[in-house]
């Protein structure tokens, strides 16, 4: 109790942008069982299994549907036929000189809509506004996020670039740590990390960088996101986050927010580690290293409101 009430007394500082207090322990992990199904044999392949849980691999209907980076960075989408143990692959790109940065943030995720059709997002970090001197595609790089989409159900040949089509696109800017989640009815939803406002504009603040987490869902035409836009938003001030905490004073912008989203019995559960205000825990590398939230809510609804 002890514990819980130095943690409330914490977060009444920490700003909400659905004016939510969230704290709870995280509910236990369901069981996992393996098989032993191989999906692929073929040269050294990178399928970028990183603790952010970006998801490359999902498994909708019959199929079983992969991610992997092979020995030239070029990311590559597989589909595996539960029924006849065929598996068929192509690059996810149409432009064959794309290549993945070789970094631990640069990870995708897949998910597959109630629709059937197939969605691809990732390789960013704080995607346009940074990190990406590695694409040269001119189109990606100007691009608001790096997001593909099938035109066909099922099908991983019919993929099309749409990070910079606005009524294809989810609406946010600045990109970290993306992942595609199917909640109940197979309803796809996206939750990330992204750019909220211009951080020069706090006091102390050495760049833009003031984050929030962002949560959306596909209806079958686009993406609906949850939230609100932040306080006092400056730039950004149409991005709509469920998370936002006044990051970017005493001289530091970075509060985390590499979340935790999964469904359970229909209900949404939303965990994140935060560093709020610049928090610095003794013998850290850095200010990145530390985390001194523990942030957990419920929804019944899909986001559109929280329970502590």
């Amino acid at each position: 109790m002890l514990l819980l009430s130095a943690f409330r007394r914490r977060l009444r500082r920490t700003r909400l942008a659905a004016a939510v207090g969230l704290l709870l322990t995280p509910s236990p992990a369901p069981a996992v069982e393996l098989d032993s199904t191989t999906l692929w044999t073929g040269p050294t392949m990178n399928v970028k299994l990183t603790s952010s849980s970006q998801d490359p691999i999902v498994r909708h209907g019959p199929y079983v549907f992969f991610l992997f980076v092979d020995d030239k960075r070029r990311p590559v989408l597989g589909r595996h036929d539960t029924r006849d143990g065929t598996t068929g692959s192509t690059f996810l790109s149409s432009d064959r000189s794309y290549r993945t940065r070789d970094d631990g943030h640069h990870a995708y995720s897949i998910g597959v809509d109630h629709r059937h059709r197939v969605h691809v997002i990732g390789d960013m970090h704080d995607h346009p506004f940074d990190n990406v001197d590695h694409v040269g595609n001119v189109a990606y790089r100007r691009s608001d996020v790096l997001y593909w989409r099938s035109r066909n159900p099922y099908s991983i040949f019919t993929m099309e670039f749409l990070g910079n089509d606005p009524a294809a696109r989810p609406p946010a800017r600045g990109w970290t740590y993306p992942k595609l989640v199917n909640g109940p009815g197979g309803r796809l939803h996206l939750a990330a990390r992204v750019w909220t406002k211009d951080g020069r504009a706090l006091p102390g603040a050495r760049r833009p960088g003031s984050r929030g987490f962002f949560l959306a869902e596909w209806t079958g035409e686009r993406w609906a996101p949850r939230g609100h836009p932040v306080p006092d938003a400056d730039r950004l001030d149409a991005t709509r986050v469920v998370f936002w905490e006044r990051s970017g004073v005493n001289g530091f912008h970075y509060p985390g927010y590499n979340g935790h989203l999964h469904f359970a019995r229909g209900r949404l559960h939303l965990t994140l580690a935060v560093n709020a205000g610049g928090y610095r825990a003794p013998g850290a590398r850095n200010q990145s290293d530390a985390m001194n939230r523990l942030i957990h809510a419920w929804s019944d609804d899909g986001g559109r409101s929280w329970h502590r």
